[in-house]
């Protein structure tokens, strides 16, 4: 890896809250083929922020039908982030590839 991706890496891991870190070892198994720990533990981290965004837009869902701009923010910081990140591994021994799809429900 060179050089430059390697310092990005650790950057963007470093940019994760210390408080935040404990939530993300029950996700590391789904990230253990990423060779470097660093970018695993940012993707597990990705995961758990996402998984907790989206359990409470869909709470406030079954509530109020209303989502809170914090909650709003904080997803699309996340989605930006990971567009960063993919943007960045582009040719490189990792490449993250995203895969964008819209789904309609009716009701």
């Amino acid at each position: 890896m060179n050089n430059y991706i390697e310092i990005y890496i650790n950057n963007k891991f470093n940019e994760i809250p210390k408080d935040e870190i404990s939530y993300i070892n029950n996700l590391l198994p789904f990230y253990l083929n990423i060779k470097n720990n660093n970018l695993a533990n940012l993707f597990a981290y990705y995961h758990y922020k996402l998984n907790y965004l989206f359990s409470f837009m869909n709470d406030k869902l079954s509530s109020n039908n209303h989502f809170n701009a914090h909650e709003s923010r904080g997803l699309i910081n996340i989605i930006n982030n990971i567009e960063n990140i993919a943007k960045e591994l582009k040719n490189t021994e990792y490449i993250l590839i995203l895969i964008h799809t819209i789904q309609f429900a009716f009701f």
